[in-house]
């Protein structure tokens, strides 16, 4: 079965129907089986995101069921006037924007002119433009595999190229701290001849669309580090100075860097889940940043387990009150997944290994674990074993009930 392309502008479908299943793919909402607006009055304006003295960097939203885009630029000078009054501009990061409309604006290029209409990017950096000239930017969506084409955008806001003669740094370069660390070193070129030139060092979090740039420092120097940045996530940074009392001028954007993911000796032997009483959890998540951790080798058949297991539920919640960096995960000896699962529910407060997990029996046979209870302390952070078994320990802290002495243990076995 085959329907009439809704659109009234497009001939295409107009003589060559497609079916329903082609039509629900592609540029039409699925829900109300009508052409999703962008096609039919075309899609909202681009954005820029940076500029220099001879390119732009511009960006869009997706646009549904769109195979590709056609990028078009055109080159303007603005009038002195209008005839309501004086063209108005206004300064935001570098960028310059005027509430003029195309009536204020002298055409140095008659018409619009095609970059390309063969993008499949929606953020694009156009290259070998005029310094100290301005430029409008638009685009629409193509539909290869219907033959379909929107209208053309809303132009973007206007942007004036830098003038040539400013001296643009160079993007910063950007080094890691470390194999494991969540921190980066920014380092820049300075402004020969400078003095007293202050830096504003800016960062933010790569997406799309592009966030917002953060501020990080005002500094004389030309290197920074920056700690506290999230692992496992991309950044980039730009720097930009003013001289002469003009107004800042930054940097194109550094390359990309992404920090590291945390390092976890546990991952590879206890494997990538943990679970608790109500659910899983990834190991990085439950043992990222701990201090202290424990493995605690127990089952429910145990008697000593089943004295010894109360006793440490004790040390487990006053550790968490006196806000302790440690974690317990249960390694189970127990017969049967029923067991396993009525003892943990139970009895234990924190962690476990699934008792289904080749990693549950691996890391028994790993330290050799031939008597329960069976209580290992390890450094949190390098996986060092800081206490072979500590039942006997924790019995003793918790029979004295002294908070005093249990910090004291805790502060040096977060020293080995």
């Amino acid at each position: 079965m085959s329907f009439p392309c809704p659109l009234v502008q497009c001939k295409h479908h107009k003589e060559n129907p497609f079916s329903m299943e082609a039509l629900l793919k592609n540029h039409v909402d699925s829900a109300e089986h009508v052409f999703i607006e962008v096609w039919d009055k075309g899609p909202a304006a681009p954005q820029i995101d940076d500029f220099g003295t001879d390119a732009v960097t511009i960006f869009w939203s997706p646009v549904p069921g769109a195979t590709h885009y056609e990028l078009q630029i055109k080159q303007l000078n603005v009038s002195a006037t209008k005839s309501t009054g004086e063209t108005k501009t206004t300064h935001n990061n570098n960028t310059t924007f005027s509430d003029a409309n195309d009536d204020s604006w002298t055409l140095v290029a008659p018409s619009w002119t095609t970059v390309s209409t063969k993008l499949t990017s929606t953020i694009v950096k156009k290259k070998g433009l005029i310094p100290n000239t301005t430029y409008l930017v638009r685009y629409r969506a193509a539909d290869n595999i219907s033959g379909c084409l929107s209208p053309f955008s809303l132009p973007s806001n206007s942007f004036k190229t830098l003038n040539g003669t400013i001296n643009r740094l160079h993007p910063p370069i950007l080094y890691k701290n470390g194999i494991t660390s969540n921190s980066l070193t920014v380092t820049w070129d300075t402004i020969e001849n400078g003095n007293n030139i202050k830096y504003d060092v800016q960062i933010r979090q790569v997406t799309f669309p592009p966030n917002s740039w953060d501020h990080v420092a005002t500094i004389s120097s030309n290197a920074i580090k920056k700690n506290g940045l999230k692992s496992n996530t991309k950044y980039e940074f730009r720097v930009g100075y003013s001289m002469d009392n003009t107004g800042m001028i930054y940097s194109s954007p550094s390359e990309v860097l992404k920090t590291s993911q945390p390092y976890n000796p546990f991952k590879q032997l206890l494997g990538a889940t943990l679970i608790n009483r109500s659910s899983t959890s990834s190991i990085e998540n439950i043992l990222t940043n701990k201090k202290l951790v424990f493995l605690y080798f127990s089952a429910s058949w145990c008697p000593p387990c089943k004295q010894f297991t109360p006793i440490l539920s004790q040390f487990y919640n006053e550790s968490i009150q006196l806000e302790r960096s440690l974690e317990i995960v249960f390694v189970s000896a127990d017969r049967d997944v029923t067991s396993f699962q009525e003892y943990f529910m139970n009895e234990h407060p924190w962690h476990a290994i699934p008792y289904h997990s080749a990693n549950r029996t691996q890391t028994s046979a790993y330290f050799k674990v031939n008597g329960i209870p069976k209580l290992i302390v390890f450094n949190g952070t390098n996986g060092t074993i800081v206490c072979d078994n500590a039942v006997q320990q924790i019995m003793t802290l918790m029979q004295n009930s002294n908070k005093a002495e249990m910090n004291a243990v805790l502060n040096r076995w977060e020293k080995v």
